[in-house]
């Protein structure tokens, strides 16, 4: 006997899929034959690419062996790295602000049109979304993008400086650091290892062309102008030298990388020399005042990244093509009193003291 009508279940209504593919267009591999590149490294996926309305292409590789493009279908944007899309985006435009040599970490900013907020994205094996405001930039990074600092606007909220570091592939929030509303300029000086201090600086607002400097949140000088920056060949150490003055006089502070090492230092920097290593650098200084016309002597104040500070004899000038700068040794002739004279600065290791028993 059948089912009553009652008894029998309720009847399911199909499911319908509409499916809509492009089969006219450009493809990735279009965008480099018209750039004339080639990855020879790059195996290509087996059969056909993608079509796209336009392709791209955003970035090559210094080795010409990664490509980074981006593909347009109507309003969606596709970020493609070596044939793989990493990145599907709505409107707008793409754009990568960081990436390490051969693109396997890139950072990417996608821009909204109108009051939508813009995003970041990490991209590494896979793409991560770490940042949103209605303005965001990369202020600075290390090579391998494992570690790196943001400055971002929230809308109404004060502008903040958030650095991140990557840790097995995946960028972990360090901190914010508040840093006011209305910017002129910005620029990172130095970060500690951690990323727990951050030396940076901020023009200020008038016609000065003036800067104050800061350690995270703690103003160190103002009414100063970064003057010059030393880095070491790996980028692992540098030194700052902010110039200020006070009554006319103008005074040198020193940071090696984040710690304040030598401040208001009375004199006029000239030139910073360095060993490749800054294990030492010599900073060529102006003393004394312009008075009737008569030139001002010079001196060279020592550094080393420790915070070692030591002065020269007063000379009355230099060459810079007569400046030897080698490993822990500095040396160039200098003029005493119209003479000539070589002088050597050497860094000298200290020597363990054996405990007697």
């Amino acid at each position: 006997m059948g089912q009553r009508k009652e008894d029998q279940p309720p009847a399911i209504s199909p499911a319908i899929k509409i499916e809509l593919e492009r089969l006219e267009g450009m493809t990735f591999e279009d965008a480099l034959v018209n750039a004339e590149v080639d990855l020879v490294g790059i195996a290509r996926p087996e059969g056909p690419l993608r079509l796209f309305d336009e392709v791209s292409i955003l970035e090559i590789s210094a080795d010409g062996q990664h490509v980074v493009a981006v593909g347009r279908d109507d309003e969606k944007l596709t970020l493609i790295r070596d044939y793989e899309e990493v990145l599907l985006v709505e409107g707008g435009e793409l754009k990568v602000v960081g990436q390490t040599d051969d693109f396997s970490r890139m950072l990417a900013i996608h821009e909204e049109n109108g009051a939508r907020p813009n995003s970041m994205y990490f991209i590494g094996e896979s793409a991560e979304q770490i940042a949103v405001g209605s303005k965001i930039d990369l202020l600075a990074c290390d090579s391998d993008l494992g570690q790196f600092v943001l400055i971002l606007e929230i809308f109404e909220d004060p502008t903040i400086l958030r650095a991140y570091n990557v840790v097995r592939g995946t960028p972990v929030h360090i901190q914010d650091i508040e840093v006011g509303r209305i910017l002129k300029s910005v620029d990172i000086l130095a970060v500690s290892d951690d990323l727990t201090k951050i030396l940076w600086s901020e023009s200020n607002s008038d016609q000065s062309g003036s800067s104050s400097a800061y350690v995270n949140g703690e103003l160190l000088v103002e009414e100063a102008t970064v003057i010059m920056k030393k880095t070491n060949r790996d980028g692992s150490r540098s030194m700052t030298f902010i110039k200020t003055e006070e009554e006319g006089r103008p005074k040198i502070t020193v940071f090696v990388d984040t710690n304040k090492v030598l401040e208001d230092f009375e004199g006029g920097l000239v030139q910073v020399y360095a060993d490749q290593d800054l294990t030492l650098a010599v900073c060529e200084i102006v003393i004394g005042r312009l008075d009737d016309g008569d030139k001002p002597k010079r001196q060279w104040l020592v550094m080393t990244p420790e915070g070692v500070s030591k002065t020269s004899v007063e000379f009355d000038d230099v060459a810079a093509d007569e400046v030897t700068c080698e490993a822990n040794r500095i040396s160039a002739v200098v003029r005493i009193d119209g003479i000539k004279h070589k002088i050597v600065i050497t860094r000298e290791e200290p020597v363990p003291v054996k405990k007697l028993l």
